[in-house]
C-alpha cells in the first residue's frame, strides 16, 4: 500500500489546502489500485515476449502508456457525448 506519510509528503508539494485524514486514505488506496493495475499491464506486456519474461522498465513503460490511451479515449467518447446533449438543447 501506498504510505500515508508519503500522500501527505506529495500534497503539501502540490497545493497549499490541507486534506482530511479520510481524503489521505482514499488517495492512498487509489494509489494501489492504480499501481497494481499498472503492474498487470507490465505482466500482459512482458508476456508477449514469453510467457516467463522479466517484467522490463519498457514493459511498465508500454504499460503506463496503454492507460493513459485508454483514459484519452474514454475522454473523448464522454466529449463526444456531451456536444451531442449540448446540440440536442
Amino acid at each position: 500500500m501506498v504510505s500515508i506519510r508519503e500522500v501527505r509528503r506529495m500534497c503539501k508539494e502540490e497545493t497549499e489546502r490541507g486534506i482530511t485524514a479520510e481524503a489521505v486514505d482514499e488517495i492512498a488506496k487509489r494509489a494501489t489500485m492504480l499501481a497494481r493495475g499498472l503492474i498487470r499491464l507490465a505482466v500482459y506486456e512482458a508476456n508477449k515476449k514469453s510467457p516467463r519474461a522479466r517484467v522490463t522498465s519498457d514493459n511498465v513503460k508500454l504499460a503506463y502508456l496503454s492507460m493513459m490511451e485508454a483514459e484519452k479515449e474514454e475522454e473523448d467518447e464522454w466529449g463526444d457525448w456531451n456536444e451531442d446533449v449540448d446540440r440536442d438543447d
